[in-house]
């Protein structure tokens, strides 16, 4: 599964964390037994939301999917079959991979799955489980 975006730790479960409009927080996912009675599927779309206070949460980063490859690092975009889309925008790295470019300062490629290691890089931005156990004390 590629992620890309923000994420949270909620009632032991992972979910990604997005903002709406209104400037709420909410928790997203598409896995149903992840939800209970306080998530809705609001446009019948099969992704379940549920609006919660920031201060709730234990822990909230950032993930990217990416891939080595041939020596170098990508970023995972898509997947189709048993390929995914592999993009940069570093030109050194486009040119040793053998990436073209997709628009301008973007280069990418579609890669078989078996020829590519991959992996997440997670980016903490908050944890809160610090702040929770000194207010126990």
């Amino acid at each position: 599964m590629i992620k890309s975006g923000r994420y949270t730790i909620y009632n032991n479960k992972e979910y990604k964390l997005i903002g709406d409009r209104e400037g709420n927080t909410l928790l997203l996912t598409k896995d149903k037994n992840q939800t209970d009675d306080s998530f809705e599927d609001t446009y019948n779309s099969g992704v379940y939301t549920k609006q919660i206070n920031k201060t709730d949460l234990d822990e909230i980063y950032d993930i990217m999917t990416k891939a080595k490859y041939h020596g170098g690092i990508a970023q995972i975009i898509g997947e189709e079959g048993n390929k995914y889309f592999l993009a940069t925008t570093d030109a050194k790295v486009a040119k040793n991979l053998n990436f073209e470019m997709t628009r301008p300062g973007e280069y990418g490629s579609w890669i078989n799955k078996d020829e590519i290691e991959v992996f997440e890089e997670k980016k903490m931005l908050t944890n809160n489980k610090k702040k929770s156990k000194e207010l126990e004390r």
